[in-house]
């Protein structure tokens, strides 16, 4: 027989507030009842529900238990199953009945409705007070169940001790290293020997500024660490304290995170996160209505942040409610945090976008995903539909403003600052760019109001009876040979519906006679029309009207086509004055300038003279009287038309030039904060109850109190950051472990709910995060734990473990092959960003430069921008992006994957960039100075891999050189004689002589402008040189390549 299980999962939703019957002690049942149940209506029951709907089972579909009075009682995603006595209000009946559509039991596909005799029973039953057996059975199996409630992330943080009773305590230099090796212990697994020097320095470097180390650097760091590790063998065979090494790394950590890099690096991994991306997703109004010109305000707000070691509660509080700060000021960098919850994705509905920023804010601080109740209780965690909700309604009580405020940025300052002549270039462009705009506006405007007027009486009469897509409609515009206007068709079945329209009222009415008569009854319904003082009528059109005798509405419509014609040339006047400054058009004929602004708004052009003004008087309502509809009207897919509108061009400008001031994407709470109702199913239409805007009850409690000030994200940013909140701590240390060890101690970094494994250092976890809120919330403290400790030094080859050496007869391997318990370091791939940036790096083209709009940092010409300034587009990674693993931004992602394909080899052996690098690696002074080519190839080691070769590499390279060396004709050096170099020196004086005489008549100079980017076919494109294809190759070069393309050049070891 086939089960209840699709007809009861509607059965939900636990009330929000207040006792429900299912609380209430359970009443003595009657024995006479109990037989009833045991009889007749349990093995209904079992026959067709407990499939789906059985705690014993396992399963509660729609949140929904039958196998318990209890269960039956609380029901589920709709209310009550049973409501002892009351038929109506049992939804069980409601579903048994099959009178509702949405409410079917057993579902229609799945088999036969109960029988007549099983419905009667079972209404019988619930009339005698629903009598079953009481006991357990009724705990919920979703949303706030006991099973879920009991999950060890939900739990308070504990406070553990540090392990003092250890096998090797001397290899621990700090409280991470003890509960590592605690672990190890438990294991049967022993520690692998620390990485040399080289390796630690280039591991340490990438993991905390994203670039290698400089050969400097490398001998500094390897001679200093040798002889600390000297100094720490005599002192550890002396008894003394072992500290010389820990004392070489520390100030090695200390000086990397004092580093400006740090944070353009680590700012990487936040905005992976927080979903960054420089577009909003919504391929709506055209390129410019998809990009957001001020994203990059949001980034640079997070480097700046982390450099600055803000505090994680704090850096919390100021991207949920940077708006809600006392002591606010009006440019504020802080202002910019908002850009968390505004660079997400955008969606035509606003509960999808509200539901996108409720899954960035759970998933991205709590590490919950929360978004899975949206439609029922989560199947996993405790977190109803109710508290789904109540978040929803934080984020559907906020708006964003219409002008978005201009912030100081800290990364912008003295040699990043935009210079004047910068400034003034930006505003001239602007101002002009405006200018088009605006009188782009009522060009646009004459030319649809032309053709307004000049199909009028058709279109006029076709949007009355339905419009083209009416039989009536099509049938007007066909006696007419016309067709379907998509410019025209909206605007014209707006303005045709009201009686009490200025212009076309008189006509509307008319449409109310039928044919039959029409002649008759016309002039009178015209002479009543024109006498309304009520509704008064525009005088031209009136006296068009007046004394008219049509025999049909055709007639009424073209007298109206008529008088527009008519008054042609005085609307046009009219326009004209309107686009001049002065207002000279309010001097004006007050019924032309009525004819002027119908159907669309015409304002004066010194009323419409900014970017924001511009948007609102093309997209909203706005400017608009009683009966005239917004010029969007006219506009084909909400894209408008290019020739006029000039804002592609604004937004390109704003993206690309340095003079632009930045402006935060904030939002701000609407006047009236109001609570959502649940949605039933996720559908809007089907309003359950309110849901108080308040916190997740699993963290904060059942006495959780509401949240009133305002739309409540400051509260809700509190509720987070708070210090007793088991999840906001554990979360941001994990991930900070995952980035350094390549696996976090939990190994999915955005779900900490009932579906991630369990933690493998959980007592280590808990003191970190105890720990890091002790020390302030500082992420730079508990980089310095992590990275100070001898766990973090190991070396990343497991065979140099001593219990694979030593061939202990006990395999490590097996006991733990996927380095769970981190018996040796893992082996990491470099991320996109590093991979670019070390290549950059190493040509010696890396442009140092923070802070700023986003450049393109994957196609030709190049920009030698880090990569973290390179524009993100939400919806169209760039190729190179995706083969090397980006973060998708549509969605947190605080861990990559990790893959290899066939693409990314590609990239190494014919990417342009992978070319250049090579020839400028072996321009590099150091090879330039190189006398042999053994000392040649060391440098190359020393600058690709940061080490020195062993010997074989020596030997290969070598053998690589001689082997290529035979294959390519090198070209011959041209000799240059003494006379050409005196013809070639006379000509540069001559040159430089005619350039200083052209200066000086020109006049003071003007600072040249140069912009670093461009908007070219809606693509950013840099304006920079391409790459040479030109110069000839040689060994080297092709060596040089050949070690980008290498494992190591790409692996941390």
């Amino acid at each position: 027989m086939p089960s209840l299980s699709v007809s009861l999962r509607l059965l939900a939703l636990v009330s929000v507030a207040g006792l429900s019957a299912a609380d209430a002690p359970e009443p003595k049942m009657d024995p006479a009842g109990l037989e009833f149940f045991e009889k007749n209506i349990r093995p209904i029951l079992t026959e067709r529900c407990y499939e789906c709907h059985s705690k014993e089972k396992g399963v509660s579909k729609g949140g929904l238990i039958l196998d318990s009075r209890q269960g039956m009682l609380a029901g589920g995603d709709l209310g009550a199953a049973v409501v002892p006595g009351d038929l109506k209000k049992s939804l069980l009946v409601v579903a048994v009945h099959q009178a509702d559509p949405d409410i079917s039991m057993p579902p229609r596909k799945a088999g036969a409705k109960l029988s007549t005799t099983q419905i009667g029973l079972i209404e019988q039953w619930i009339k005698m007070g629903a009598p079953a057996p009481a006991g357990a059975g009724g705990a919920k199996l979703t949303g706030l169940s006991d099973k879920a409630r009991a999950h060890w992330a939900f739990q308070p943080v504990q406070t553990y001790a540090v392990p003092t009773k250890l096998s090797n305590p001397a290899w621990c230099q700090n409280e991470v290293d003890a509960f590592i090796m605690a672990k190890l212990d438990e294991k049967g697994l022993k520690p692998s020997p620390a990485a040399d020097g080289e390796a630690l320095l280039r591991r340490l470097s990438y993991d905390l500024i994203g670039l290698p180390p400089t050969s400097v650097e490398v001998d500094a760091f390897s001679r200093d660490y040798d002889s600390a590790l000297a100094f720490d063998a005599m002192a550890a065979r002396k008894g003394q304290p072992v500290r010389a090494v820990a004392s070489v790394v520390e100030r090695t950590v200390d000086r990397l995170l004092a580093s400006p890099h740090y944070g353009e690096r680590w700012a990487r991994h936040w905005l992976d996160t927080a979903r960054y991306s420089d577009t909003k997703g919504l391929r709506r109004g055209g390129a410019e209505g998809d990009r957001s010109a001020n994203a990059w305000t949001y980034r640079d707000y997070v480097i700046d942040s982390l450099n600055a070691d803000k505090p994680y509660d704090q850096f919390i509080i100021e991207q949920l409610a940077a708006d809600r700060l006392p002591d606010l000021a009006k440019d504020d960098p802080r202002l910019a945090a908002l850009g968390f919850v505004t660079v997400g994705k955008r969606f035509q509905n606003n509960d999808d976008t509200i539901d996108e920023r409720i899954d960035a804010t759970t998933k991205g601080f709590l590490g919950l995903t929360v978004s899975c109740s949206r439609c029922h209780d989560h199947k996993f965690d405790p977190i109803p539909a109710a508290d789904y909700y109540s978040l929803h309604g934080i984020f559907a009580s906020v708006i964003e403003p219409q002008t978005n405020p201009v912030v100081r940025n800290p990364l912008l300052v003295g040699k990043n600052a935009p210079t004047n002549a910068y400034r003034a270039d930006y505003e001239k462009r602007l101002a002009a760019l405006i200018e088009e705009t605006a009188q782009g506006y009522y060009k646009h405007l004459v030319s649809m109001q032309a053709a307004f007027h000049r199909e009028f009486a058709p279109r006029s009469l076709a949007a009355m009876v339905g419009g083209f897509l009416s039989t009536a409609g099509f049938d007007i515009l066909k006696k007419y040979d016309l067709g379907e206007s998509r410019e025209l068709s909206s605007s014209f079945a707006a303005v045709m519906g009201r009686p009490d329209h200025p212009i076309t009222g008189p006509l509307v009415r008319l449409k109310r006679v039928g044919a039959e008569g029409f002649a008759q009854k016309a002039p009178a319904i015209l002479e009543a029309a024109l006498a309304d003082t009520k509704a008064p009528v525009n005088p031209l059109i009136a006296e068009a009207l007046r004394g008219l005798k049509p025999k049909s509405l055709d007639e009424v419509a073209l007298a109206y086509q008529a008088a527009f014609k008519k008054h042609r040339d005085k609307i046009l006047a009219h326009i004209q004055l309107r686009t001049q400054p002065g207002r000279k058009a309010e001097k004006d004929d007050p019924a032309v300038a009525q004819l002027a602004a119908f159907p669309w708004p015409l304002p004066d052009v010194e009323d419409i003279r900014s970017v924001t003004i511009l948007e609102r008087l093309t997209e909203s309502r706005d400017f608009c009287s009683s009966g005239q509809v917004p010029i969007s009207s006219t506009f084909i897919n909400n894209n408008k038309p290019v020739r006029y509108f000039k804002f592609a061009d604004i937004n390109a400008l704003d993206i690309t030039h340095p003079g632009g001031p930045g402006t935060a994407m904030v939002i701000t709470d609407v006047e009236k904060p109001r609570d959502s109702n649940v949605y039933i199913r996720g559908d809007r239409n089907k309003r359950g109850p309110v849901a108080p805007r308040q916190f997740l009850e699993v963290l904060a409690g059942p006495d959780r109190l509401p949240f009133y000030e305002g739309s409540g994200r400051r509260e809700l940013a509190l509720a987070i950051a708070s210090r007793t909140n088991p999840l906001t701590a554990r979360v941001l240390v994990n991930r900070l472990w995952a980035h350094h060890f390549g696996a976090g101690i939990v190994s999915s970094p955005d779900d900490f709910g009932n579906m991630s494994e369990a933690p493998t250092h959980p007592e280590l976890l808990d003191w970190m995060a105890t720990t890091f809120v002790e020390s302030g919330w500082s992420i730079k403290k508990m980089h310095k734990r992590i990275l100070l400790s001898a766990a973090y030094r190991q070396s990343a080859n497991p065979s140099t473990n001593v219990m694979l050496t030593q061939k202990s007869g006990v395999d490590p391997t097996k006991i733990d092959g996927g380095n769970k318990f981190l018996w040796h370091a893992n082996l990491r791939r470099l991320d996109f960003e590093s991979i670019r940036d070390s290549m950059l790096l190493l040509s010696g083209k890396l442009d140092r430069a923070m802070g700023g709009r986003a450049v393109n940092i994957t196609d030709e010409p190049y920009s030698y921008r880090r990569t973290i300034y390179g524009f993100i587009d939400r919806d169209k990674l760039s190729e190179l992006q995706s083969q090397f693993d980006f973060a998708d931004p549509n969605m947190a992602n605080s861990m990559r994957s990790s893959t290899i394909v066939p693409q990314q080899a590609l990239f190494f052996m014919n990417n342009p960039l992978a070319i250049e690098v090579a020839r400028n690696v072996n321009s590099r002074a150091e090879m330039a100075k190189a006398t042999s080519d053994d000392e040649r190839i060391t440098q190359l080691y020393r600058i690709m891999y940061q080490r020195s070769p062993t010997v074989q590499e020596r030997q290969i390279a070598r053998e690589f050189v001689a082997r290529i060396a035979g294959y390519i004709d090198e070209p011959p050096a041209q000799a240059t004689s003494k006379g050409d170099k005196a013809s070639r020196a006379k000509a540069e004086r001559v040159a430089k002589t005619k350039a200083d005489k052209a200066a000086v008549a020109k006049g003071p100079s003007v600072p040249e402008v140069k912009l670093e980017t461009s908007v070219k076919g809606g693509k950013i494109v840099n304006n920079t040189e391409m790459v040479s294809r030109k110069e000839p190759s040689n060994p080297w070069v092709m060596l040089a390549q050949s070690m980008v393309c290498s494992n190591e050049f790409v692996y941390l070891n």
